[in-house]
């Protein structure tokens, strides 16, 4: 028997042919790109079958590519469809930032703060002591990556888990991808949101999703039922694409500011 190849991404095993379906996915971000980018660059209908013609040949199940603000090609192939849901993987992250800037524009928390004015078992630690916010969603908090502790099975409470991944560098001097920093951060803003009666993910869904005309089709969590900040969202093509109209409008949808611009601006470099 041929044994399936298994590749290990951030201490979860994904299949290879998953992962490969997921990376033609990826090409639903066209709906992100020229008309951001400011390069005048069109893309061409014959260019986006060609994109389709490889997406389908290496598995994808699928495609939308939106332009100026009108559909050029939706498909989907290898069983795929409009409704069926993809793992966001660390897009995830991205829809967690957009959320943070909405937080901080209404004053829930600023991106300055030390996370241990909240946080509070920080700080008689020297080096958490100093994080901030704008450190953690950065991802140069100085806390190690976190990978082994968090992504292990059957955790009842991430939070309580990632509050303790230990500091290895001054916050603000290296950048070091991992999840850590936000499920550091999505403890913190439950701390934040319960005088409130709100949960980080019900937040993300009223104040994003459910605003720029999407939804949550499903999420990732812990035994407990706290979300997943750095993989986790599930989310359709159709669903993706209506985040990243909220992006194409500089964070402005039906004449409402929904994500402060200097802020949107700062997450996109």
């Amino acid at each position: 028997m041929r044994r399936k190849q298994v590749k290990k991404t951030g201490g979860i095993y994904y299949k290879e042919k998953q992962i490969r379906r997921w990376l033609c996915f990826l090409a639903c971000i066209f709906s992100f790109s020229a008309a951001w980018a400011g390069s005048g660059e069109n893309i061409s209908l014959p260019s986006a079958w060609r994109a389709q013609a490889y997406s389908c040949s290496h598995g994808g199940t699928s495609l939308f590519i939106e332009q100026g603000g009108s559909l050029l090609l939706e498909k989907y192939d290898n069983g795929g469809s409009a409704t069926r849901r993809n793992v966001a993987f660390s897009m995830t992250k991205s829809l967690c930032g957009l959320m943070a800037m909405r937080a901080d524009a209404e004053k829930i928390f600023s991106l300055d703060e030390p996370v241990s004015n909240t946080i509070t078992e920080w700080r008689r630690d020297r080096l958490k002591a100093k994080i901030t916010v704008r450190e953690l969603l950065d991802q140069t908090s100085g806390l190690a990556t976190g990978y082994e502790a968090l992504y292990a099975n059957g955790i009842q409470d991430k939070g309580r888990i990632a509050v303790r991944v230990p500091g290895i560098s001054q916050p603000g001097s290296t950048f070091l991808y991992g999840p850590a920093h936000w499920e550091v951060f999505e403890e913190f803003l439950r701390r934040k949101l319960q005088s409130r009666g709100a949960t980080p993910l019900t937040y993300l869904q009223r104040k994003v999703l459910i605003a720029c005309g999407s939804d949550i089709s499903g999420w990732r969590k812990d035994y407990s039922g706290n979300a997943y900040f750095s993989t986790g969202a599930l989310l359709t093509a159709r669903q993706l694409a209506k985040v990243g109209d909220l992006i194409l409008h500089a964070g402005r949808l039906n004449f409402f500011r929904l994500i402060p611009r200097d802020e949107l601006l700062a997450l996109s470099t």
